[in-house]
């Protein structure tokens, strides 16, 4: 039985009789045998400190947590609202996506200096990538802006990503090999 239960608790010790139950049963001298009864007392007591710091705690610790956001509330991702708003929706999204892109890479332009990033985009090994990446970037601007055709925003953005993935992984050591084992034993 819980602590809470039986009307006494950490916080709340207004419970007269057990309060002089403790008094009685704490003030026995060290070598004093206790009955059997005065025993059980003593573990029930200490049972229920246990149990009532333990719902202490718990209830502090609810108390403290976020609140949690039901699948209705939470989107798997802030930006993809944006493809709902009527005739500009996915021309944003196409735009934001694609200077998210660019600002991730002058973030890395920053941590290694302009000229040894475009040193290292420009080596034998990522040259392709970094085409295709820069040409997915261009032509999603390009299909937003002068194109207007929403299919082909929405394809080029889904082809940066790709691009972007693979240029990542291209400074990752067997990484590529690694990925393109994995998705021919897939499609096996």
């Amino acid at each position: 039985m819980l602590r809470s239960q039986m009307g006494f608790s950490l916080s709340q010790r207004s419970n007269k009789r057990e309060m002089r139950m403790m008094r009685r049963i704490t003030s026995l001298p060290h070598g004093w045998a206790a009955t059997r009864k005065q025993q059980n007392r003593r573990t029930r007591i200490k049972r229920w400190r246990k149990e009532a710091v333990i719902e202490e705690r718990k209830n502090s610790f609810e108390r403290q947590a976020p609140p949690r956001a039901d699948r209705r509330q939470s989107l798997p991702c802030p930006g993809t609202c944006l493809l709902w708003i009527p005739r500009v929706g996915l021309i944003l999204f196409a735009v934001l996506y694609t200077l998210g892109n660019v600002a991730s890479l002058c973030s890395t332009m920053f941590l290694m200096g302009p000229l040894n990033q475009l040193k290292r985009m420009c080596a034998k090994e990522r040259a392709l990538a970094t085409a295709i990446m820069l040409t997915c970037l261009v032509l999603t601007m390009c299909s937003a802006f002068w194109w207007k055709n929403n299919g082909l925003a929405l394809l080029f953005c889904i082809l940066q990503f790709l691009a972007f993935a693979w240029y990542g992984l291209s400074y990752i050591p067997f990484a590529r090999d690694a990925v393109i084992k994995a998705f021919s034993v897939c499609l096996k």
